[in-house]
């Protein structure tokens, strides 16, 4: 990446709203509210040579679905009067430090990493108030920063409606551990705030992230800016919000996509929770820059009623498991708007044109979405296919390993008959490659998976040994 990457000199927030109410702190929430301004003498030259910039973007390999947004964006902007740099990358970074190894450390498999926590207080609908933000995050016994593990599941879930589903403490496909900030169930005056830098290089500049709220609401007792909501935004090494990151989800009953908590929940029929969704925000206009990610999790003003949520988080493409001339199901990621969206197959496009595809994977295969909201935050996706299916060696080894029944409800049963193979990794994947269980177990005998907390729908079984490994679909149907 060269000369081509330019940044927005001026506030742009693309706004993601839940709650019917738009409130003064959704416009101006606490997260921005110790942000200098911008200094009018920084506005750039909108002026640029279209055709130069598209050769230089495909000599440095990038796809004509990604120049064609770069070009479309920039246009955009001037045609709105707003004024754009194209910045020199390698000058840019000669300026920050970069954190190449964000992706590996963002998703807090091995610990906090470089996530920094802030305990506060909410200030009668006035934004929050922080204390100095730490690393490691440190809880206290009003303020919860946690990571969690296991197949445990909220407290609030599964809520008393019928078909609602289960709320697991641990982000589906992200690993094997999520953060969870807020007390869960505890009414109070508090917050907590999780803040993260980083820095996109060219090959992660799609931003994944997971997140599930449990939002106590108090009704009309309390003005929107009074109750407790959750708020998440990346900014720009200027503070500016990076386009489409931002969200704000304030208490509600009836909010799309919530479900009523469970009977035993604080707060009864008042309390809602929403489960784990995937969003995205594309980075590619901020290779090299300094991003800052800011999670804010806030109890209601009054004291009465508590906000606690889950998130994780990933970057790069998706590598979706599959089998050679069998169905599999893509979909594009979760973006709450009337989306326009267009899939291609290796390049090409492809003529189904909604939130889902199911087509028959083929080796190689190479599919991507660009997904276009009425908001206009375009998104762009990569889905390398991973082909499973086994060889006749893997059969041959595993031959009498039995995995029943098949379909499946609530248990599974892995049989390795009178075999030993030793120590064995068993992971449950979806058809996108998210792991849903993962165990650690001794290849000898018969074993139990319990698979209640997966939804109904195919998944991939596959089982590593130090004598091969093997992969078998099942299905779960209830």
């Amino acid at each position: 990446m060269k000369k081509y990457l330019f940044s927005v000199i001026s506030a742009f927030f693309c706004l993601i709203l839940f709650s019917a109410v738009e409130t003064k702190a959704q416009k101006a929430g606490s997260v921005t509210q110790n942000i200098a301004p911008v200094n009018p003498s920084a506005m750039l030259s909108n002026v640029f040579n279209e055709q130069a910039e598209r050769k230089m973007m495909k000599a440095d390999g990038l796809s004509e679905i990604v120049i064609d947004k770069l070009i479309s964006d920039r246009k955009k902007l001037i045609s709105s009067g707003r004024k754009v740099e194209w910045r020199d990358y390698n000058n840019l970074r000669k300026n920050i430090i970069p954190n190449t190894s964000w992706c590996d450390d963002i998703g807090v498999e091995n610990g906090w990493g470089a996530w920094n926590g802030a305990p506060g207080q909410t200030n009668g609908g006035n934004p929050c108030t922080f204390t100095v933000s730490v690393n490691p995050p440190v809880s206290n016994a009003n303020t919860c920063f946690n990571l969690t593990s296991g197949k445990g599941i909220d407290s609030c879930s599964p809520g008393v409606a019928p078909g609602s589903p289960p709320l697991p403490v641990v982000a589906p496909g992200f690993g094997k551990a999520s953060i969870q900030i807020g007390c869960p169930e505890l009414p109070g005056c508090y917050a907590e705030q999780i803040t993260y830098q980083l820095t996109p290089t060219a090959q992660d500049t799609t931003f994944l992230y997971s997140y599930a709220v449990v939002l106590y609401d108090p009704g009309s007792s309390h003005a929107p800016n009074e109750k407790p909501f959750v708020n998440f935004v990346i900014l720009d090494q200027i503070g500016d919000t990076v386009p489409c990151s931002f969200m704000h989800i304030v208490a509600n009953s009836n909010i799309p996509g919530f479900y009523p908590a469970s009977s035993g929940c604080t707060g009864g029929s008042s309390t809602w929770y929403k489960p784990w969704t995937i969003g995205s925000v594309n980075l590619v206009n901020y290779i090299g820059q300094q991003l800052t990610v800011i999670v804010t999790n806030a109890d209601c003003s009054q004291c009465g009623h508590f906000a606690h949520s889950y998130w994780d988080f990933a970057c790069s493409q998706l590598s979706p498991l599959s089998c050679t001339g069998q169905q599999i199901t893509l979909c594009a990621p979760d973006t709450f708007q009337n989306n326009y969206y267009q899939w291609y197959h290796n390049s090409l496009p492809y003529a189904n044109s909604t939130g889902c595809i199911s087509p028959i994977a083929q080796a190689g295969d190479t599919f991507s979405v660009l997904v276009v909201p009425s908001l206009g935050c375009t998104i762009y996706l990569k889905y390398v296919l991973q082909d499973t299916c086994l060889t006749a060696v893997e059969e041959n080894i595993f031959t009498g390993v039995n995995i029943f029944p098949n379909p499946a409800s609530e248990n599974i049963f892995i049989d390795f008959g009178n075999k030993n193979f030793g120590k064995a990794e068993i992971i449950f994947t979806d058809v996108l490659g998210k792991i849903m269980i993962s165990e650690n177990k001794t290849a000898i005998g018969k074993y139990n998976i319990d698979v209640s907390s997966l939804s109904k729908g195919s998944y991939f079984v596959r089982i590593n040994t130090g004598e091969g490994s093997v992969t078998r679909k099942v299905v779960i149907s209830r």
